[in-house]
């Protein structure tokens, strides 16, 4: 059963290699932004270079760089509202029907997962009580 990409050629409409290999490279390959463009546009000598990965890039690094400033207190406080966040939008989200587990098992997981956390952060400030007195 021939594909879309190999269907022109059962219909004689691609007869030679270089024309196969065009409508693959406008598919997968370097040729990918040309895809919906017609067969007979012209390819370019070169293609613009996108600058999103060096914004993402600039982007995480500023996170980065903010996150490995913060105390333990804070990286604490961070992590928590992100588990509150986690628990709260599976409260907000729950099925309206199904079984058990499938109405309330990522809630589960997610309150269990900030139980985990509390239970850490408190055990860790209560053996070391006396380095913040």
């Amino acid at each position: 059963m021939p594909t879309g990409y190999s269907a022109p050629v059962l219909e004689g409409k691609i007869k030679t290699l270089p024309e196969f290999a065009l409508l693959c490279a406008r598919a997968f390959g370097a040729c990918v932004n040309m895809r919906d463009d017609s067969m007979s546009a012209d390819i370019p000598e070169e293609f613009p270079v996108s600058d999103y990965h060096s914004k993402a890039y600039k982007q995480a690094s500023r996170k980065l760089n903010r996150l490995n400033s913060l105390n333990s207190a804070a990286h604490f406080l961070n992590g928590r509202k992100v588990l509150q966040d986690a628990v709260d939008f599976q409260w907000a989200n729950l099925p309206k029907s199904g079984d058990y587990d499938t109405r309330y098992g990522e809630l589960n997981k997610a309150e269990k997962e900030l139980d985990e956390s509390d239970t850490k952060w408190l055990t860790w400030i209560v053996e070391n009580r006396k380095i913040l007195d």
